[in-house]
């Protein structure tokens, strides 16, 4: 069953594991971010032992400063001590510039569209069938 959460930043929803925040922009800043935190800390806290992976669509996004990258940052680093993906999902050409140049590419992974998302979300057993 799905489960969902909203607070004027973020909508979060769980299935099957995954947490899609689904950010509504356009900017993420300091406040946002930290609203987007605790949305997004209540809807894993929720989900108990089940979340293993969080999805950051930012596909409205089109500006965020430091202090909300910040926020992400502590995030991803709160997130990986329980074993749970951070992944980035539609950031657009200018975040993703962005994200790159602070090296984020290393802390998260990247995608841009619907069927990379399947496949990074795929089961273990199920990726790279056909290849």
């Amino acid at each position: 069953m799905a489960k969902t959460g909203h607070l004027h930043a973020v909508d979060a929803t769980t299935v099957n594991g995954v947490v899609t925040a689904r950010i509504i922009g356009p900017a993420v800043e300091e406040h946002r971010g930290n609203a987007i935190l605790e949305t997004v800390g209540r809807a894993i806290e929720e989900a108990a032992d089940s979340v293993r992976a969080l999805v950051l669509d930012f596909g409205n996004v089109t500006f965020i400063n430091s202090s909300g990258i910040a926020c992400f940052i502590r995030l991803c680093n709160g997130l990986k001590e329980k074993g749970i993906r951070t992944i980035i999902y539609r950031p657009g050409a200018n975040l993703g510039d962005i994200f790159r140049e602070m090296k984020l590419d290393k802390m998260f992974e990247f995608v841009e569209t619907p069927d990379d998302l399947k496949a990074v979300l795929a089961p273990e057993g199920t990726k790279g069938s056909g290849d």
